[in-house]
Order: C-alpha cells, then sequence, then structure tokens
C-alpha cells in the first residue's frame, strides 16, 4: 500500500541500530567504524503516565500536538491485546495513533484527549473514522458510543465511529487486512502467533507493519488458523505477490507453515522468517530486517537506525501503543526486560556510535515498565562503548548466545548457502540469504559446539 505520510529522504545518520546489531551478535559490515570511538551528544526522554492508559495517551500527543484527530483514531482494548495485535497497519494507513481503553468506561485521560481534540475530529474528512478494535467482549457498545458522544458536535457530520471485529481475535484481524486499501501488491504479509501469552513477536513487528503497510495475520497451533489460511489464499491469488514475512520461530510458529504457505500458493522463495532464543532477540532481527540497506539492514524500511524507542517486553501495552507513533517518526522500538537490560540493550553502546550525527533514545513507558537502570546503561554503553575491536564483541555475545540457543546459529550458519539446512537442527529450517554468514562462519565455529 501507499502511506500517506510516505517519506522519501532519510535523516543521514550512521546506523545505530545498526552498531546495536553488531554487538548484539550480528556482524554488519560497513556499520562500526574501525578507529577510535569519539562519544556524540545524547539525546534522551520518556514518555509515560501513571498506567497503560494515560502513557498511550500521551504517545497519542506526541504523535501530532496540533492535528491529532483529523485523520481519526484508533481505539484499542487495554485489558486484553490479542484482538489489537493486527491494529499497527491500521494505524499507519490512516495516519493516526493508538489509544487504550477499558471494556466498560473511558479512562479520564482519554475522555481528555478527545476534549482537548474534538474541534480536529469534527473537521475529519467523511471518508475519516475513529476505529474500535475488537467485539463487545473487549469494549462495550457503552464505550463505543461515550467516545462517538465525546467528539460529535451538533453542527458537524459526525465523524464515523466503525468496530471492526470478528468471531475470534484471528477473524479480527483478517477484517483489518480487509480494509479496503489497506493492501496492495507491493505488500507482505506478516504471519504471527496469536495465542494467549504470545504477544511479543506481534508487537515487535508492529512499527514494519504501521511503516509499510504490510498486515498482520494471526495463527496458533500446529497448523495455520482456518480463518488466516483462507485470507492468505485470496490475497495470493488477487494480489499479484505472495510475500509473507514469518515472525517468530518453530516453537511458535510451526515449521510446517512453510509447507502449508506453499500449497495455499505462495513459493518458498518469498517466505521469509526471523527469529531469535527469545522474545529480545527476535525483536533485534526484526530491526535489522526493518533497517535501511544503506545503513547495513536488509532494507525492508529506510530507517536509518539512528533513533531507538525502548518499550517493556513483559508487558503488551507500550509497544502496542508504540507502533504507529514510531513508524511516524523513524524510530526502531527495542524490547527490553523492565528491570535489568538485556542483551540487546547493552548492545547499544556500539550502536550509538553515529559519527557525529544526532543520536536519539526514547523511552516509552514508566520507571516500572522500563526502569531507569535499563534507561542509564543504554546511556552508559553510549558514552564508554568500545567499537575499536567489533569483532571482539561480535564473538563474545556469540559465545553467551551459543550457551542460550545453539539451534539459533545453525539456522544463522545455514543461511547462505540453501533453502534447506543440511546440518544437524531439530527441524530445518529456511532463511533467507545473508551476508554476515560466512565472517560468523570464522567466528563463531570456536565457541559453537555444532
Amino acid at each position: 500500500m501507499t502511506i500517506q505520510r510516505k517519506r522519501v529522504a532519510k535523516r543521514l545518520a550512521s546506523g545505530l541500530l545498526a552498531g546495536a546489531l553488531a554487538l548484539g551478535g550480528l556482524a554488519i559490515s560497513g556499520s562500526v567504524p574501525a578507529g577510535a570511538y569519539t562519544p556524540v551528544s545524547l539525546s534522551t526522554d520518556r514518555i509515560a503516565g501513571d498506567d497503560r492508559y494515560e502513557t498511550a495517551v500521551d504517545i497519542a500527543r506526541a504523535y501530532d500536538s496540533t492535528n491529532l484527530g483529523k485523520n481519526g483514531l484508533v481505539v484499542a482494548s487495554g485489558e486484553s491485546p490479542y484482538d489489537a495485535l493486527a491494529a499497527s497497519s491500521l494505524a499507519g494507513y490512516v495516519d493516526a495513533p493508538i489509544v487504550l481503553v477499558k471494556k466498560d468506561s473511558v479512562p479520564t485521560k482519554v475522555a481528555d484527549l478527545l476534549s482537548d481534540f474534538r474541534t480536529n475530529f469534527q473537521s475529519a474528512t467523511s471518508s475519516k473514522k475513529i476505529w474500535i478494535i475488537g467485539g463487545t467482549a473487549v469494549i462495550s457498545d457503552e464505550v463505543k458510543d461515550a467516545i462517538a458522544a465525546a467528539v460529535h458536535g451538533a453542527d458537524t457530520t459526525p465523524i464515523a465511529v466503525e468496530r471492526i471485529a470478528g468471531t475470534d481475535r484471528y477473524e479480527t484481524a483478517v477484517k483489518i487486512s480487509e480494509i479496503s486499501g489497506i493492501t496492495d501488491n507491493s505488500d507482505r504479509m506478516i504471519l504471527v502467533n496469536g495465542q494467549n501469552g504470545r504477544w511479543a513477536d506481534a508487537l515487535s513487528a508492529g512499527v514494519l507493519a504501521a511503516e509499510n503497510g504490510w498486515p498482520i495475520l494471526l495463527t496458533g497451533g500446529a497448523t495455520l488458523n482456518s480463518k488466516t489460511s483462507a485470507r492468505l489464499k485470496t490475497f495470493f491469488t488477487s494480489s499479484g505477490t505472495d510475500q509473507v514475512l514469518i515472525v517468530g520461530g518453530p516453537l511458535v510458529v510451526p515449521s510446517g507453515t512453510e509447507n502449508e504457505l506453499e500449497a495455499l500458493g505462495a513459493s518458498l522463495e518469498a517466505i521469509d522468517r526471523r527469529y531469535g532464543p527469545d522474545r529480545y532477540l527476535t525483536n533485534m532481527y526484526v530491526n535489522l530486517y526493518m533497517l535501511g540497506a544503506a545503513y547495513g539492514g536488509e532494507g525492508k524500511t529506510s530507517f536509518n537506525g539512528s533513533e531507538v524507542a525502548l518499550v517493556s517486553g513483559q508487558a503488551p501495552w507500550d509497544a502496542l501503543a508504540a507502533a504507529p507513533y514510531a513508524a511516524k517518526n523513524n524510530y526502531h522500538v527495542l524490547m527490553t526486560a523492565s528491570a535489568a537490560p538485556t542483551a540487546n540493550v547493552v548492545a547499544l553502546g556500539g550502536a550509538l556510535a553515529s559519527l557525529g550525527a544526532p543520536s536519539k533514545i526514547k523511552v516509552l513507558g514508566g520507571t516500572a515498565a522500563v526502569s531507569n537502570a535499563v534507561r542509564d546503561a543504554a546511556v552508559a554503553t553510549a558514552d564508554s562503548g568500545d567499537i575499536t575491536q567489533p569483532w571482539r564483541h561480535v564473538t563474545r555475545v556469540a559465545e553467551q548466545h551459543c550457551l542460550l540457543s545453539q539451534e539459533l546459529f545453525v539456522v544463522t550458519l545455514c543461511r547462505e548457502w540453501s533453502t534447506s539446512c543440511s546440518l544437524t537442527m531439530p527441524t530445518p529450517m529456511r532463511l533467507v540469504k545473508s551476508t554476515l554468514v560466512r565472517v560468523l562462519t570464522l567466528d563463531l565455529t570456536e565457541h559453537c559446539s555444532l
């Protein structure tokens, strides 16, 4: 699809995230200088409210402090995230933020937001809507009506308040993907696990979905969900493309999924899968997938990696609200544990060597979601990051990761040469080619018992 705010020119900063990925165990050619490191002036700030609802409102206000409401709004449940896992592509498509409500009430801060921007909602064109995501089991009709009453004016044509919902979360995601104009023949479908407790990979893909307008579809269990399968078959036959990105490893999206997709009409060459041994490294791989090719990534967006938003990987709410805001402002969203920095956050040391260009870390959520210790670790490694010997960092972190997941590195080593890995693995995995493989082959074999 064509995003309304499509950005042609990007800020020419060096790869902040590219460095993070290098130090996190991913060698990226040209992203880390060989000489001495000169710290840069780092900008950090936190967007946070007293709870998930207020934080989402604050993110929405930061999304557009002047024109918010003129393009509508996306409203999701703050009590059950699953219907909203696919909402980021819709938010990106309509160029509107996501706010959270309770099933049976509109939080005070959300009501204040609607009141503050009421004139904008009233001046929205007839094509703009306030979208309620999910059925009455997650957002009641009373809440839908209260939102409509808050923004409608007596002398104006009311902005439509429309519910998009299926019989379950899987069908809700399908219905979002079917909204007129949301897909075209340049799109990919993003496939993630939508079962209870499995929200993290969908939210890692949220910024990518919001930026590119790629719908997120949900699955679960040993085979594709039937509603998801039917939608994919229609997409393959009617859109002129068969591109699919699977986010998540074989324990969350079974290895047989590629074969199911092929049977529906996709070619194996059109199916990508990205994952790590946990949600944090899966998030890292998705960010590398997004990172602009000019900055050492796979180029599925033209983000340059100079700006990163830290969100909790232990609760879904702030990451859910973050996706359209981050896409609009070119922020890579990096998940972290709440109390202590995970390896991908520590890896920001080299990432923040931006060769003199501005660098920013945005923290989304309060200190219970992303502690000051996590923020400070990112800043400290930025100020003292030793990137004069990048391969030493690569091999050291790689050794740690091997202890966590031998399979991750077997898969990585297979990327370059084969569509079906011939090394000993629990399940053969098909992954796309990567230029980092030959370097990892040299540096990791001494650490990993393959």
